[in-house]
């Protein structure tokens, strides 16, 4: 992200400066003792009265056209005239300006986001390297099946593998190619991020709700209805240290702390996660649920990693181990039965209270319903009254007054059984 900044902030510069180095008076350019440019009458004089009142009537040192070799008529150009003429085109310069800067956005930032996704697959989509190894099928062509969503967005669809009926790969990267969003990404942290979904077979996933992440990640993940409903903050002991000795110290959701133990206490995991500082810089989020809200794809393992550069793509490759270590970690999981037990108590609970909420939200649709038909039924009898003729008018008006009386002894009635 540096050097697109560095490039862009020069080009702005340029194109913001040169209307104004070419439109704005040079100070002392001008000389006030220089006598002034003849005028096509005097010049036509001068041409009359001979070769003699010509040359008494030169200046001593000679004018620019006679410096040059020139006629008399490039005698009359001068800095002023030429800053005056482009001074009329200051708005077309500086739209010219801008459109070249957008033109140069444009091809280089598709160019750079295009070499960190190749650099990407090369590193791990190719034929022997590490997800072609765990996946019979690596999207279309010889291992290079990215989809190109936009110049900034590409995905790679993945299957072929047990535990798991498919792999989606997404790669956001930051929009170099368009001008207006590079310039917010100056002011706002924005980042290249890899985010890996692994769609579990349904039997090879236990009823877990699982998060580690960094703090920032974390308070997005808890927006999650799974998260928000099933899972705690764990405290992490000496057994797991890469949790306290990474960058930020990780944060860990779940439902139970002997899940956390089982599942990332492991002597691999823990090596994985501690094998490398520089690694761990990349690591954003790992999401593993039995109840994702979010697709139709109910057990899902998501994994969030920021990328490094298309020259350092080997930075991450501790953090890429993790996808297929997961799933078969997750699949031969053995949950103990009473934390089996409490997970499907805790889901039915919340099922219960859905249920319980639709039902009353589908009372409240049909109460509204009722009130609106209601109330246009006495809306329609009202305009019915406005055209009839005074008599019929009277009489209607006072059958709705009696209407209404009656309506309101019955209610009284029921409140006083009420009290």
């Amino acid at each position: 992200m540096a050097q697109p900044r560095r490039w862009l902030i020069v080009l702005l510069a340029l194109v913001l400066l040169a209307p104004c180095v070419l439109c704005d008076p040079l100070e002392g350019f001008d000389d006030q003792d220089a006598p002034p440019v003849a005028t096509a009458q005097v010049v036509e004089e001068a041409q009359d009265a001979g070769p003699a009142a010509q040359a008494a009537q030169a200046p001593v040192g000679g004018n620019a056209a006679s410096a040059f070799g020139g006629t008399a008529a490039f005698g009359t150009w001068s800095w002023s005239g030429f800053r005056n003429n482009i001074n009329a085109f200051y708005v077309e310069i500086w739209a010219a300006g801008m459109l070249v800067v957008y033109l140069l956005c444009l091809v280089v930032g598709f160019i750079v986001n295009k070499g960190v996704a190749e650099a990407w697959v090369r590193e791990y989509v190719k034929p022997g390297t590490l997800l072609a190894n765990n996946f019979a099928y690596t999207g279309p062509g010889s291992g290079m099946g990215l989809m190109r969503h936009s110049a900034s967005n590409f995905m790679l669809y993945a299957s072929g593998r047990r535990n798991c009926r498919g792999m989606l790969a997404e790669l956001s990267l930051v929009p170099r190619q368009d001008l207006a969003s590079l310039l917010w990404c100056m002011a706002t942290p924005w980042e290249d991020t890899l985010t890996i979904e692994v769609y579990m077979a349904e039997a090879a996933m236990p009823p877990i709700v699982l998060a580690v992440a960094t703090p920032k990640a974390a308070k997005r993940l808890q927006e999650r209805s799974d998260v928000s409903r099933y899972t705690k903050r764990i405290s992490t002991g000496k057994e797991m240290p890469a949790f306290s000795q990474s960058a930020g110290n990780l944060c860990v959701l779940a439902e139970h702390s002997g899940v956390v133990a089982d599942l990332l206490g492991d002597e691999k995991t823990q090596s994985l996660l501690s094998s490398s500082a520089a690694a761990m810089k990349h690591f954003r989020s790992l999401h593993f649920t039995s109840d994702n809200t979010a697709s139709k794809n109910k057990h899902v393992l998501t994994f969030t990693f920021k990328l490094p550069g298309s020259c350092d793509m080997a930075a991450i490759a501790p953090l890429m181990e993790l996808v297929p270590h997961f799933i078969d970690a997750v699949a031969s999981y053995k949950m103990p039965p009473d934390l089996r037990k409490r997970a499907l108590d805790a889901r039915a609970k919340v099922a219960a209270a859905v249920a319980a909420e639709g039902a009353k939200d589908e009372k409240q649709k049909r109460q509204e319903a009722l009130t609106q038909k209601r109330a246009d039924a006495a809306e329609a009898m009202r305009a019915r009254v406005v055209r009839m003729n005074p008599e019929a008018r009277a009489k209607a008006e006072e059958k709705l007054a009696a209407k209404a009386s009656k309506k309101e002894m019955r209610r009284g009635t029921v409140m006083k059984r009420g009290g």
